[in-house]
Parts: C-alpha cells; structure tokens; sequence
C-alpha cells in the first residue's frame, strides 16, 4: 500500500513527544481501517446517521477484545456524529455488560484479584 501524506495540526506548546503520540496512533487508526475496508468491504457508511446504536455496540464489543485502534476507531464514528459513548438505552446495559463479559472469560483471563482490606 502507498502511503500518502497528511498533515495533523497541533496545538502550539504541545511537548514534543505527545505530538509525536498523536502522528503514530493516528497512522495506527488509519492502517487498522484500512484493513478492514481491504478484508470487509467497508466504505463510507460509517458517514451514515443510521447505525448510532451498533456503532456503540461495536465499540463495546471492542473494548472487551482489547485493541485501542478498534476502540479509537468506533470512538472516531461516534464522535463525527456528535454522539457520545454512553448507552443511550439503559435497558441495553446489561445485554452490553454480558457480552462484554463472554468476550473476556474467550480469553480466559485470571480471576481478578481478591480485596486485601
């Protein structure tokens, strides 16, 4: 794949090494999207008004499985549409909380640690 060049503009007085942060995540988040338009199919429907639900499902789903790129990524859709990450439909917190939690015991995590106090 040919790269092209985009520029990303900071703020003045951002250290150096958080600007240096930002270029390589964002070269991350477009390299995993573009993956995905490579592998899927995808386009530009995440442009579309339409999916504000899934999309936070997705972005759910994501954060169990554990890549920050995915989660920037679903994060990126929601905030072009001026929504926000929370639920915007209580009685779904707990299918959501479920599934996130059929996708961590997947990856056979440790116990979490018992409480010393």
């Amino acid at each position: 794949m040919m790269a092209t060049e985009h520029i990303i503009r900071m703020p003045r007085g951002l250290h150096e090494e958080t600007q240096d942060l930002v270029k390589r995540f964002a070269e991350a988040m477009a390299q995993k999207l573009y993956d995905a338009e490579q592998k899927y199919g995808y386009d530009d429907g995440w442009m579309s008004d339409n999916w504000m639900g899934e999309c936070r499902e997705n972005l759910y789903e994501h954060l169990a499985k554990g890549d920050p790129r995915d989660v920037a990524n679903y994060c990126a859709f929601l905030w072009h549409h001026k929504e926000t990450t929370a639920p915007n439909d209580w009685s779904h917190v707990m299918e959501i909380a479920t599934t996130m939690i059929d996708i961590l015991m997947e990856r056979q995590l440790p116990p979490p640690p018992q409480d010393q106090g």
